[in-house]
């Protein structure tokens, strides 16, 4: 039980410092609405369609997390994805990878000002099935 909580305020925080990364990233090239829907964007989309997509390698540790670096088309066609920081286990890392790239096309946010951050300067997503 104990573990748990840990690890859902792990799980917290680690949001809050993504969502953090993602508002400094966007800072000064966009209107606040765009940042928040860029923020949307990285936080529930694009993890959501690659929860989808996620094939999880069998013996594998829990409470691995991965960040990845996406840019898109204007279509949301994943052009470039890499890893920014590693879980530290490849198979991992590389499952995350793929289901970016089987999640394909994304469905792009409303607002112009991210479409075209997603498109200029991707973004980085955290992710932990």
């Amino acid at each position: 039980e104990a573990a748990k909580a840990k690890a859902e305020a792990d799980k917290k925080e680690a949001m809050a410092a993504l969502q953090a990364e993602l508002e400094a990233d966007a800072k000064g090239k966009e209107s606040a609405e765009a940042v928040a829907a860029l923020k949307d964007f990285g936080v529930n989309t694009l993890g959501a369609r690659m929860k989808k997509f996620w094939r999880l390698p069998p013996n594998i540790p829990e409470n691995l997390s991965v960040k990845i670096f996406v840019k898109l088309d204007r279509s949301g066609n994943v052009v470039k994805a890499s890893i920014k920081q590693s879980s530290g286990y490849k198979l991992f890392d590389d499952a995350a990878l793929r289901a970016v790239h089987d999640a394909s096309p994304l469905p792009m946010p409303k607002h112009p000002g991210a479409v075209d951050a997603l498109v200029s300067d991707g973004i980085i997503t955290r992710f932990d099935p």
